[in-house]
């Protein structure tokens, strides 16, 4: 397994993650029972990068029922934003949607996906 690959890895051990975010008090937050994290809040422009790759004509659904968030740090078939990292803060990472002229931090909750802050994150929204 290349080294990129292995360090891509945090405590759950997959290459490809799924969580499935939903909206509480106006903030998208997940849920991840395999580590106890229970309502953990996206914060800040991350809000509106996940608004943004859900689409205007899927939020009001997505906000009401939730939607499937699929994440890697190496491309997979379908992504639909590719991430940058940018800096560390606060135990977390800001990434940068050049695309989008969006940035926003994820906090230290991604090391349970990832072994370390990985250089990009891909992401699909799947409602």
């Amino acid at each position: 397994m290349e080294e990129r690959t292995k360090k891509s890895r945090g405590m759950l051990g997959n290459a490809l993650m799924l969580i499935r975010p939903y909206k509480l008090n106006g903030v998208w937050v997940f849920d991840e029972p395999r580590v106890q994290v229970e309502r953990e809040p996206f914060v800040g422009d991350t809000n509106k990068i996940i608004d943004t790759l859900i689409g205007p004509e899927n939020l009001a659904q997505a906000e009401r029922a939730g939607f499937n968030l699929f994440f890697s740090a190496q491309p997979f078939p379908g992504y639909q934003a590719q991430v940058c990292f940018v800096r560390e803060e606060f135990q977390g990472s800001w990434y940068r949607w050049e695309e989008r002229n969006l940035e926003g931090w994820l906090c230290a909750a991604m090391y349970y996906f990832f072994e370390e802050s990985p250089k990009e994150i891909f992401f699909k929204a799947e409602i």
